[in-house]
Formats: C-alpha cells, structure tokens, sequence
C-alpha cells in the first residue's frame, strides 16, 4: 500500500492550485490526494472540522499518513491533527504557512473588501490572534516547515520586516517543535509551482529532513 499523503490548499483559491505537487509526490510513489475545502466561509474551527470530516474514516484505515499543507492549510493541518490526533500521523511538511501569522492580513483585515473576500479564516492569518496558538498546539508528530526569501509585491515588502515571501515572513513560517527548516528563493504565489518546494517536500516526506 501506498503512503497516503492528503494535501491541502491556501486560502481563496481551489485545490486545482496544489496540482503539481500531488502529480510529483505521486510519481514518487506516495498515494497524494487534494482535500478541497470552503476557505473562506468559515473560520479555523469549523474548516477542519468539515476536512475531517471528509477524512476521518479513511484515515483510520492506512497505516500511516503525511500531510502537507500550503499557507492557510499548513495551519489548517496543524489546527486538525491537535484536535483529532490521529495515532497514525506521520510526517508534515507546511510550505509557506504563517505559523505566526502575517502582516499582510494585519494591515488589511480592518477593510471591508478583505472581510468580504477572506472571511471569518482571513481574520484568523493575523500576527496578534493569540487564540489560533491553543488551537494548533505544539507539534507532536514529525514536521517540516519551508520559507521563501523572494518577493514581487512592492507593498508587502513595506509591511513585513525581514526577510519575507511577500506574504509571510521567514519568521512566522517557523513553527515550536519544529523537526527541520530551510528557505528557498520562492515567492509565496509560486510555492506550490516551484520544483525545488516539491522535490523538498517529497524528500522531508521520505527522510524526515529536507536536502543538505
């Protein structure tokens, strides 16, 4: 059997963005499947309880299984496995994900139009919503965690100190209990396209630790 991987999307765009990183991990002989979700009609809590919902029962039966998650789904995979705690989890990698939240969302999450876009999850990507650490804990199991260093958004690279992928820091895509980390020339549009991102994905996935 293979390994099941279940790989889930950032926010706002469909799971069709994780494509190439599910065909890859597949051809590598993992068992990848996308997990689509609503990212933006409701908050943390809600999300993942409607994915495990989708999963649950699947997950019980593989022997073991990974997941990665991309920017708001890295979170989502962490806010889920501190709930459910699945005894089988193996290892995740967060590609980009704002362990810290961003300041993108904080400078916007007071605007009308990015409430009406993003939602009650768009509010929860803020550097000062305490809340959200209870509800991801700390890392039990095996995770990985990639950082981009490229920008191509002028106002972001205002807003964020640091170096930073245009929406999150390398900071906040740090996470505690973290197993490995590494920062890759990406910019956080690009993360789930970028062959590097995928090849260390699969390698932290097969290894536990991302290429030297």
């Amino acid at each position: 059997m293979k390994p099941r991987v279940y790989v889930l999307h950032g926010i706002l765009l469909p799971a069709i963005q994780m494509r190439r990183v599910i065909n890859s991990l597949c051809k590598q002989g993992f068992d990848a499947v996308a997990i689509s979700y609503p990212s933006t009609r409701y908050d943390w809590s809600a999300l993942v309880d409607q994915i495990w919902a989708q999963i649950g029962e699947d997950v019980g039966k593989q022997p073991v299984v990974h997941f990665v998650g991309f920017s708001m789904g890295g979170q989502l995979v962490r806010v889920m496995l501190n709930r459910y705690r699945p005894a089988n989890v193996g290892r995740v990698v967060l590609l980009a994900s704002p362990n810290k939240g961003s300041e993108v969302a904080d400078f916007m999450q007071s605007w009308r139009l990015y409430q009406w876009i993003f939602g009650p999850a768009g509010q929860q990507l803020t550097t000062h919503n305490t809340a959200c650490d209870d509800l991801r804990g700390v890392p039990y199991y095996e995770v990985g965690c990639l950082g981009g260093t490229c920008t191509i958004d002028p106002i972001s690279y205002y807003l964020i100190k640091g170096p930073n992928d245009g929406k999150v820091s390398v900071e906040s895509s740090q996470c505690e209990g973290m197993t490995d980390y590494k920062t890759l020339p990406v910019s956080h549009t690009f993360f789930p396209l970028s062959r590097n991102v995928i090849a260390e994905t699969a390698h932290f996935l097969q290894h536990g630790q991302f290429r030297q």
